[in-house]
């Protein structure tokens, strides 16, 4: 069992959280972080045939 993808989430979650704040710089880094959690996810799913990120 690996924890990777599970660390990974959890990063981008508290990353996503900690730039909440209502600045356009905060949009901006929101945006981005949201498509490096999709494609995350589309990875994840591509390589494990169970993910665990909830």
């Amino acid at each position: 069992m690996s924890s990777k993808p599970a660390v990974k989430a959890a990063l981008l979650f508290n990353i996503m959280k900690f730039v909440k704040w209502p600045s356009a710089n905060s949009i901006k880094v929101c945006a981005v972080s949201n498509g490096a959690m999709a494609s995350a996810l589309a990875f994840s799913r591509k390589r494990f045939s169970s993910t665990q990120i909830v």
